[in-house]
């Protein structure tokens, strides 16, 4: 299992750039592994754009269950999940309900 850290990028998941590059290392991540855990510790804010950018790119390509499955949120508050839900379920072409 592949992990990311969040913080490495940055605090504030605020930049389409940046989370361009998280999406692009994920993908790469998923690609040579099972699982990818993905590590929230020290990040303060993102938004639901850059959420939907990442998460809910990954959701609509890898379908509910694999996602499910091979993406393992860690240290993520609340506030974050909520960020994160929000942008699967805002993302274009999503068919989540």
């Amino acid at each position: 299992m592949y992990k990311i850290n969040i913080s490495e990028y940055t605090i504030t998941v605020t930049d389409p750039i940046v989370a361009n590059r998280i999406l692009e290392d994920i993908r790469k991540r998923l690609e040579a592994s099972a699982s990818v855990e993905i590590d929230f510790s020290k990040v303060e804010i993102m938004t639901t754009g850059c959420s939907a950018q990442i998460f809910g790119t990954l959701y609509t390509e890898l379908g509910s269950v694999d996602f499910s499955t091979r993406l393992i949120i860690k240290n993520a508050d609340e506030d974050l999940r909520i960020v994160i839900r929000h942008g699967i379920l805002n993302s274009k072409g999503n068919t989540a309900t």
